[in-house]
């Protein structure tokens, strides 16, 4: 089953006068009455379709000013290229000893040409195949579509042997159904209060639907989780079933662990309680159940990760530990088949799949590519086997079974086509307070980066680890010459859960100094006076105030649905499942760092600024179109004679584009646009001298 666990969001309300006199900050924020006010309007819920039409026609404008020029027309049909060499394969799964794959939108299985789903025969586009599951007996599959890339969709159920649709249920919560056993599937849906998401809540109901009856039961797992108090860091409960077993899971997500309870099948389907799962520390951040013992990973005090097993019919006391190392396990990747417990950790920018029998004998597995694995592929097979893709920059895609004897390549596909190997080195750049924050960098083999245009991207949030994958903007940019780089700034998980503390609520601003540094070191390899940086959704918490803090550093910031005005955070429909990550904007304590991470108020109090391309999709429900309205309307208004790109999708949610030739579009777009900017850079070093 997958999770969607991160919800990217942030903060809001709190007048800036509260900030008035932070010592801290390094560019003092002023009070309300600024530029910003002209703008708050497009907070209001109501004003929406507005703020739409306002972004629609500064995309449009940006868009025309690049669609036919004979730069545009020449990258984009390099792009298309690039994209032609790859499968379209997004999933694998088995059916018994066959294959099935999604392809585009249609499902295929092994020795038939025609598809066994064909989902473009009853859904009109633009649709996206999310994830599909099969039944434990293989005669139904689970398949889930997103209209628009967001959060919310369809589950669709099929008869394998025919492709037939047997039934629908509509406003599930992508990334949340699953199979409980032949008959039974759960899923959860989203709750909306009196006043919608606008309230203090995120509230999700699990179900489980009688696929004999056609009719949910529930919400199961008791109605009083709809009043979750989300403020001191709750995340509601998401179903975890498991066909192989006679009991099933809930998990309550509290931060940066779960809170877990365990019933077996029978009491759920008659809305029984659930039995709380208490571990060593009471700190567990994943729990799988493996036959009808319970698996599950326990952090201890000092972040160290253990893997425990119980078996169910054994008091608690006997719970026995089987692993304890220094690698960090993936949360939601303690994974089991048949006959098989799978562990999916990793160390650093490495993953290593760990693989225990019936007896608990520990293995490490060898994979067959220096790569990273895509941890949303996962998943087991029906011969007791895990399967998942992998990529590396080198090499796109690569899909690979691992079952209990045996690693064997599905399918992979060869976009390797370059005369020198693409080489991954790691630097380590000093932060402000010392610390050595570790930098990716990927170049041709052999290559001087001296004189070479660099891009640094960034994340930091949620402990999440950027892994070196290939990617297609990463591709173009050095076949154009240039270099590339990850910077694994504090707020990521690139060292495990410390790592991610040391960059998360009030110290935040560690993450921009990171990204600084990082900027330093690279232009001190390039020679460089500035590179350009990218930031993606809670990465524009980084990005942004890094840039805006130094412009003759990050010259030029490529800013993707991103977070640019988290002190608003109670007026985006996501705000409240950030409080853990982010703090409270309403709590006085907690809004000085979170102002640090807010573009819209640093840009309203810098003097100067950085070129910005933004993108966005008009659907998105992880982070209101707002934030990117409010800071190019500012940008505008400020800093006039500063470029400010704009992007809107039609189609995508949360993201730039949807759809191969969308994301053509985007790709040329944006690599073109950086190109110009960093040339510009380069040849007025002046632009930024005080």
């Amino acid at each position: 089953m997958r999770i969607l666990r991160h919800i990217c969001a942030i903060p809001a309300f709190i007048a800036v006068a509260m900030c008035a006199g932070m010592a801290e900050a390094q560019i003092e924020v002023r009070e309300f009455g600024g530029l910003s006010e002209n703008s708050r309007w497009m907070l209001e819920a109501d004003n929406r379709d507005q703020v739409l039409d306002l972004l629609h026609a500064w995309s449009d404008e940006s868009v025309a000013s690049e669609q036919n020029t004979p730069e545009f027309v020449e990258t984009r049909a390099q792009v298309m290229e690039l994209l032609s060499r790859g499968n379209a394969v997004s999933e694998i799964a088995t059916i018994h000893d066959h294959l099935i794959w999604g392809e585009f939108a249609d499902i295929y299985i092994n020795g038939r040409e025609e598809p066994l789903i064909a989902l473009s025969s009853i859904l009109e586009p633009p649709y996206v195949l999310n994830v599909f599951e099969v039944s434990p007996d293989g005669e139904q599959i689970l398949v889930e579509v997103s209209r628009n890339g967001g959060e919310i969709g369809t589950v669709y159920i099929f008869q394998t042997r025919t492709g037939q649709l047997v039934t629908s249920i509509e406003q599930i919560e992508l990334g949340s159904s699953s199979w409980l056993n032949d008959r039974y599937l759960l899923y959860s849906a989203p709750r909306m209060g009196p006043d919608g998401f606008q309230a203090n809540t995120y509230a999700v109901s699990q179900y489980v639907y009688d696929l004999q009856s056609e009719v949910d039961i529930g919400p199961v797992f008791g109605a009083d989780y709809e009043g979750i108090e989300l403020k001191q860091g709750a995340y509601p409960s998401i179903w975890a079933g498991d066909s192989k077993s006679d009991y099933a899971l809930a998990y309550e997500w509290r931060g940066d662990n779960f809170r877990v309870f365990l019933t077996d099948q029978a009491s759920l389907i008659a809305g029984q309680p659930y039995w709380r799962l208490i571990s060593p520390s009471d700190h567990i951040t994943d729990a799988e159940l493996f036959g009808n013992y319970l698996t599950y990973v326990d952090r201890d005090e000092f972040g160290h990760q253990s893997v425990y097993i119980r078996d169910l019919s054994a008091p608690a006391d006997h719970d026995q530990m089987i692993f304890q190392g220094s690698v960090e396990i993936s949360p939601q990747y303690l994974l089991a088949s048949v006959n098989t417990l799978y562990v999916v950790a990793r160390h650093g920018a490495v993953h290593q799949i760990y693989r225990y029998d019936s007896d608990f004998a520990l293995q490490e597995v060898t994979l067959p590519l220096d790569g990273s694995i895509l941890l949303e592929t996962v998943q087991t097979a029906h011969n007791g086997g895990l399967i998942f893709e992998m990529s590396s920059p080198e090499q796109r895609s690569v899909w690979i079974m691992v079952d209990e004897d045996d690693v064997s390549i599905i399918l992979q596909d060869d976009t390797s086509h370059h005369d020198s190997e693409i080489e991954i080195l790691t630097e380590y750049a000093v932060s402000a307070d010392g610390a050595q924050i570790p930098l990716t960098i990927y170049r041709f083999e052999g290559d001087d980066m001296a004189g070479r245009s660099g891009i640094i991207e960034a994340y930091g949030s949620y402990g999440e680890t950027q892994m070196a994958v290939w990617d297609i903007l990463p591709e173009l940019w050095l076949e154009d010459g240039g270099v590339y780089a990850i910077c694994h700034v504090r707020g990521g998980g690139y060292y495990g859960r410390t790592w991610h503390f040391e960059g998360k609520g009030p110290d935040k601003s560690h993450s921009h100094d990171d990204l600084i540094a990082c900027a330093e070191h690279l232009t001190g390899l390039t020679g460089e006076p500035s590179v350009g940086a990218i930031g993606g959704s809670a990465g524009g918490l980084v990005v942004g105030p890094a840039a805006i803090s130094r412009p003759d550093l990050l010259s030029a910031v490529i800013m993707q649905y991103s977070w640019l005005n988290p002190t608003e955070f109670w007026s985006d429909v996501n705000g409240a499942a950030q409080i853990d990550e982010m703090g409270n904007p309403r709590n006085p304590e907690d809004y000085p760092a979170i102002a640090k991470s807010d573009s819209l108020l640093l840009l309203e109090a810098a003097d100067q600024a950085p070129s910005a391309y933004l993108c966005l999709g008009q659907h998105d429900t992880r982070v209101s179109v707002w934030h990117s309205a409010r800071y190019i309307q500012l940008m505008k208004e400020r800093f006039p004679d500063t470029d400010v790109f704009v992007r809107l999708s039609d189609l995508a949610g949360h993201g730039c584009a949807l759809g191969g030739e969308e994301v053509a579009d985007v790709v040329a777009s944006q690599m073109l646009w950086m190109k110009d900017q960093l040339s510009s850079a380069r040849s007025s070093r002046n632009r930024f001298a005080k």
